[in-house]
């Protein structure tokens, strides 16, 4: 029985039923015998009934007996602005239905077979992430029809199937090394190919799973999960497969052991499934095994390949010290490796020259394709994806420069920006991909071109006023993101001074996130296989997709000096690293970078319908534009782990509440229960110093005395900062009645005054808003107002005299 065929009519067969297609295709006895068996192990056995909508999955995801609020997806095309659930079904499923059709009869019918459902594949996930399946409420027709497609693949053609009762296995992918990879640069580089480098460990992920899927004979529908570096796969228990896996480890191992040294790394693995798991009866031991096998493997990475190289990495080089290094990674450049010179936008070829010039900045050919990524992301951005090394033509000619060539096991990239079209494609196993854009049928390609699109947090950047010779915009550096001009390109061109406008006060964030608790989540959850697809893809939707949104049309407004409210949009100021799976890392101007994770923190809370099981932590630094970066990043990672045990426990030792939080100002504070009475208090306070009614001095005394009540409570002195701090409060409103010549039926004084009292109030008795704050924090109050001094320092000297006309703003 043919796979291909099988995985085509699997597909048509379930749109058909389910009413978005049209006409069913032609399946014979055997083959509908087969789909049969593959739809009642995908879920269909369980319920058949008529669902008018798909309820969000974390409407349905039991953590701790709870879950969150009945929300259902909009009945339209996906995408990645609009895309949130919503409170009330709709009944637009006839509209859908249309535009669907009128999608799928772009199709070439005579197309090849694989090339025909991939794209299918791919439109179903446009528009039946919002049909109704007849399996579940919470399952769309797309996470349905892929888990029942993909399980028809591994039964058709079932020769050498394990008959042990386990006829699956679940494959496990992970890179080992990433993060250290990511920030292995040194800093005065750092912001022109960090992202070139978060994307090129995307591709070299989906690298080694393109090449499983080709050479195992499966397809996407296979992928059960494939975000963050790791993937997982659904197979046949064959003993084929599992020879092939051992092989391509081993082989990718050599490459990368190659280019990167101990660095970077992968394991595959897999454990074997029977039907009881993948119905869901027993699905955790799945991941419980695989997570232990890769706990093996990386105790064991490596292993061989230090073995086989171990002259190489213990014994003493003949050229030693001589060895010139990338300057970006710092690694050695190998003897007679092909070397590149930074020089503009892209690196050239080296000559003898250049390696003997110890000013030249010199590359490794893995360093180009990072700096050649990072370039050439743009907003309209396609990926082409295949096996023959000149399939893909741009206009007239072919740039060789746009081709990226990883890990040596065959498979290669081509990136294509606007207006760039394909003319030429040579295999049946390319495909071209869309990026954050569901609108993919619209691009003009080759029969033999699978179209479709794929979501990336990230893909584009910051512009800096600077240009590079060729004429194109260079991304912002960190400095210049901070508020500081960049030496290095002040240097290279006369009119960047004269057009950069600095801020005085240059600060730049570095922020990491990530939700809470979903390993364990996933291990606990009794779901279908269906089910974990998509819940993996509904996270990825919001942190692969809906962020670029959140991050291209958000902005925070400063104030000048006049009180007039200037903007700093997002996409100006900050910029996304890493943003996937269930994480994040974003670098950007301090104030620009805490708001949007104000907001990256409400808009999640929405799209997991105020689920009270999860929760998202976070770690952000300010640091000056100067300061090593990478080294600001590692720190992050601490104030993101220190997030993640913050808690608070009542009088009876019974945890309230825990992580959920952000640590910045160096403290954790809980979305909920404690951000909101910082921001509101450094708001209070802001108001009346801009009203010039309250003295700037007042928040630098109030930092002040909090270090006086640290000390004291360190030492087990007595709390003299009480009383000190009241006799302060206290004199300074009588100063201010007298400046004023006011009494307390002036209004602007009275509210200062009523402020004022409150602060003393809720000091000595550890209260807000009427309220014991014991009940909801372990901080105590001058603890908080302490933080939102800081803060209110911070935006005070943030604050903007003038005006500018391209947000490049003066203090």
């Amino acid at each position: 029985m043919n796979r291909t065929e099988i995985y085509l009519k699997s597909l048509l067969q379930d749109a058909a039923l389910a009413g978005l297609l049209s006409h069913s295709p032609e399946i014979n006895s055997d083959e509908a015998i087969l789909l049969n068996t593959a739809g009642n192990l995908a879920g269909a056995a369980e319920s058949k009934q008529n669902f008018t909508a798909v309820k969000s999955m974390f409407s349905y995801l039991p953590i701790d007996g709870q879950t969150g609020k009945t929300r259902y997806f909009p009945q339209k095309p996906l995408d990645i602005k609009s895309f949130f659930p919503v409170n009330q079904i709709e009944h637009k499923l006839d509209s859908l239905r249309e535009q669907f059709n009128t999608e799928y009869a772009q199709i070439a019918s005579g197309c090849e077979t694989v090339v025909r459902a991939e794209t299918f594949l791919h439109l179903l996930h446009k528009y039946a992430t919002a049909w109704p399946s007849p399996v579940a409420e919470e399952l769309s027709l797309y996470d349905f029809a892929k888990s029942k497609a993909a399980i028809a693949v591994c039964l058709s053609g079932n020769e050498g199937i394990s008959n042990t009762g386990s006829p699956f296995l679940m494959i496990g992918g992970d890179m080992s090394g990433i993060q250290d990879f990511i920030f292995s640069i040194v800093s005065t580089n750092a912001a022109k190919n960090l992202k070139g480098r978060s994307y090129y460990l995307h591709l070299l992920a989906d690298t080694i799973l393109h090449r499983i899927l080709q050479d195992a004979g499966l397809f996407q529908a296979n992928v059960v999960y494939a975000s963050g570096g790791a993937f997982f796969v659904l197979a046949p228990n064959t003993q084929e497969i599992k020879r092939l896996l051992a092989s391509i480890e081993q082989e990718v191992s050599r490459q990368l052991f190659s280019t990167w040294g101990t660095g970077l790394s992968v394991s595959l693995v897999y454990t074997e499934m029977g039907t009881d798991q993948l119905e869901g009866k027993s699905v955790n031991e799945v991941w419980s095994n695989i997570h232990e096998a890769f706990s093996l493997r990386k105790r064991e990475r490596l292993n061989r390949l230090v073995l086989e190289r171990y002259g190489d990495i213990f014994e003493a080089q003949e050229n030693g010290g001589e060895t010139r290094r990338d300057v970006i990674s710092q690694i050695e450049i190998s003897p007679g490796e092909t070397v590149f010179k930074i020089e503009g936008a892209i690196p050239t070829p080296a000559v003898q020259s250049d390696y003997d010039d110890p000013e030249a900045k010199l590359v490794s050919g893995p360093t180009r394709e990072q700096i050649i990524l990072g370039f050439f992301m743009k907003s309209e951005m396609y990926r082409a994806t295949g096996t023959s090394v000149m399939s893909f033509s741009f206009g007239n000619d072919f740039d060789e420069s746009r081709k990226i060539v990883q890990a040596q096991i065959g498979i290669r990239h081509f990136i294509l920006n606007k207006g760039e079209q394909v003319r030429r494609i040579g295999s049946v196993s390319q495909q071209i991909l869309k990026v954050n854009d569901t609108n993919f049928m619209s691009v003009e390609a080759s029969d033999k071109a699978v179209r479709g699109f794929e979501l990336y947090g990230g893909n584009q950047y910051p512009e800096s006023i600077y240009q590079y010779r060729s004429g194109d915009q260079a991304p912002k550096t960190f400095s210049e993101m901070a508020g500081a001009k960049d030496e290095d390109r002040a240097k290279e061109s006369s009119n960047y001074n004269q057009e950069f406008g600095e801020v005085a006060f240059k600060r730049l964030g570095i922020l990491r996130m990530d939700v809470d608790g979903l390993g364990s989540v996933f291990r606990h959850f009794k779901g279908s296989m269906a089910h974990f697809s998509a819940l993996s893809r509904q996270l990825d939707w919001f942190f692969k997709g809906y962020l670029n949104t959140l991050w291209e049309e958000g902005q925070i407004e400063v104030k000048d000096r006049s009180g007039e409210k200037q903007p700093f949009p997002f996409r100006e100021w900050t910029q996304i690293i890493y943003s996937g799976g269930d994480d994040l890392f974003l670098v950007g101007k301090w104030d620009c970078l805490l708001e949007l994770a104000q907001q990256i923190e409400l808009k999640f809370r929405e799209w997991v319908c105020g689920h009270p099981g999860l929760g998202i932590s976070g770690g952000m630094v300010f640091t000056t534009h100067k300061f090593p970066v990478i080294k600001a990043a590692r720190q992050c990672d601490d104030f993101e782990k220190l997030a993640k045990r913050h808690k608070f426990t009542d009088k009876a030792g019974k945890i309230v509440w825990q992580k959920n939080s952000l640590m910045v100002f160096d403290h954790p504070l809980h979305w909920e229960h404690e951000l909101p009475i910082v921001i509101r208090l450094k708001n209070e306070m802001l108001r009346h110093i801009e009203a010039d009614i309250l003295p700037r001095g007042f928040i630098i005394g109030l930092q002040t005395f909090h270090q006086l009540k640290v000390v004291q409570e360190q030492s087990n002195d007595t709390s003299t900062w009480r009383w000190q701090l009241a006799y302060q409060i206290a004199r300074l409103q009588n100063r201010l009645h007298k400046r004023t010549g006011k009494d307390d039926s002036g209004e602007q004084v009275n509210e200062l005054f009523v402020f004022l009292k409150e602060l003393k109030t809720n000091i000595f008795a550890d209260r807000y808003e009427g309220e014991s704050l014991a009940s909801k924090t372990n901080y105590h109050f001058f603890d908080l107002l302490s933080i939102a001094a800081r803060w209110s320092e911070y935006e005070l000297r943030t604050i903007l005299d003038k005006k500018s006309t391209n947000n490049t703003l003066s203090i």
